[in-house]
């Protein structure tokens, strides 16, 4: 008896320039493909780098599409047909697949079906494909358009179907009947096109009499299941791969939502210690400033301790005993010297603006004379007032100076 698979092909495989040259040829009829989608698949870039990638990674899959009715209207649908190779009790075996891409893709998540051939019939109470041949798994229910690939979802399949195989043969037995032109489609997927129908709101939906989704295409570089002479029943692998299988499927759907959260918090802890380094920086240069301020008050508070010492000293030389204003002068230096002449002889000035005023007022001056008076009475008074500011600020400046010194 034969197996319930075909082995896929090991020896005489194709050269890494051959498989280069047979994606490429895959890709131009992906474009040819989407280039007849509908308007309704309006994230047709989205698609074509998806199942790029996946063709990449999968040789066994090839890109079309397909007409479905349902509901009184006719539906244009894109999807990937093949088989996917699976590895049961050390041989490498080939599960019939169909993978629909709805128009909503990638908001929404492919549909995934087993689609044995005539000779073959879906494995009861299966974990993960029910009747009618559709897949479930976790990876599909928590679907995601930022996280989820196709990649992803066709490698955890083939770990299920390796960890328990989705089909076994009918061959020797009852052949299941074909169903009549225009019904469900083959006698594997009956369940396939019903789901379909029922996405496009008819019961059952009726397919292009042009397409055979659970056959590969001519081409694919695997061969399609081979009859065997009786039923046999896939069993499972051991239970210790089953369960490294299970774990290792387990941890791939729930990797994204552990580490997600700590990516998060790890950015949301670099944006925090960027936001205290900078409040670090700035309060580093407020004290800098506070200790630059410190240290011009304490210079500021000695140069007014030396003054007060240096008046207290003179009001202890001059207790008991009359000013002299002489003395007094004498201590100013030329400069003050100056500017107490040059204000004695501002204020005189002022005393005889002031007598003119009166002479002219008793009419003892006639306007012309006190006008002639006034005149060069300002004129010198303002000369002195020019002097007297700058000898004034020579003598701070010195003062300045010798206060600084101290």
């Amino acid at each position: 008896r034969r197996s319930p698979w075909t082995h896929s092909r090991g020896p005489g495989a194709a050269p890494i320039g051959a498989m280069d040259a047979e994606y490429q040829g895959r890709l131009r009829k992906l474009d040819e493909v989407l280039h007849h989608l509908p308007s309704a698949y309006q994230r047709k870039d989205r698609l074509r780098g998806d199942v790029a990638g996946l063709l990449r990674t999968v040789r066994t899959l090839q890109p079309q599409t397909g007409t479905f009715a349902g509901g009184g209207q006719q539906h244009t649908l894109f999807y990937l047909y093949g088989v996917l190779p699976i590895t049961y009790r050390g041989a490498t075996y080939n599960i019939p697949v169909t993978i629909y891409f709805d128009p909503p893709y990638p908001a929404k998540a492919p549909r995934c079906f087993v689609t044995p051939t005539g000779d073959m019939a879906i494995s009861q109470n299966h974990s993960n494909v029910d009747k009618g041949g559709m897949v479930y798994c976790p990876y599909l229910g928590s679907w995601s358009d930022r996280s989820s690939s196709l990649v992803e979802l066709v490698g955890i399949m083939s770990s299920l179907f390796s960890a328990n195989p989705p089909v076994y043969s009918t061959a020797g037995g009852a052949r299941p009947q074909q169903p009549a032109a225009g019904a469900a489609g083959t006698a594997g997927v009956g369940g396939l096109f019903g789901a379909i129908g029922e996405l496009f709101g008819g019961g059952g939906g009726g397919h292009d009499h042009h397409h055979h989704a659970a056959q590969p295409a001519a081409g694919t570089p695997v061969q399609p299941a081979q009859p065997v002479a009786a039923q046999v029943q896939a069993r499972p692998v051991p239970q210790r791969d089953q369960l490294v299988r299970k774990a290792t499927t387990a941890l791939k759907e729930r990797w994204p939502l552990v580490v997600e959260p700590l990516v998060a918090e790890a950015n949301d802890q670099i944006s925090k210690r960027a936001e205290l380094r900078a409040a670090s920086k700035k309060m580093e240069e407020h004290l800098a400033k506070l200790k630059a301020e410190e240290q011009e008050q304490t210079s500021q508070a000695q140069r007014l301790e030396a003054a007060e010492a240096k008046l207290a000293e003179f009001i202890e030389a001059s207790e008991g005993r009359e000013p002299r204003c002489s003395d007094l002068r004498a201590d100013l230096g030329p400069d003050g010297e100056q500017a107490l002449d040059l204000l004695a002889e501002e204020l005189a000035l002022e005393e005889f603006l002031v007598a003119l005023d009166e002479l002219l007022a008793a009419k003892k001056v006639s306007i012309d004379d006190f006008l002639r008076e006034v005149r060069q009475v300002g004129r010198r008074r303002f000369l002195c007032q020019v002097q007297r500011r700058k000898s004034e600020a020579a003598v701070r400046a010195a003062a300045e100076a010798t206060a600084v010194a101290i």
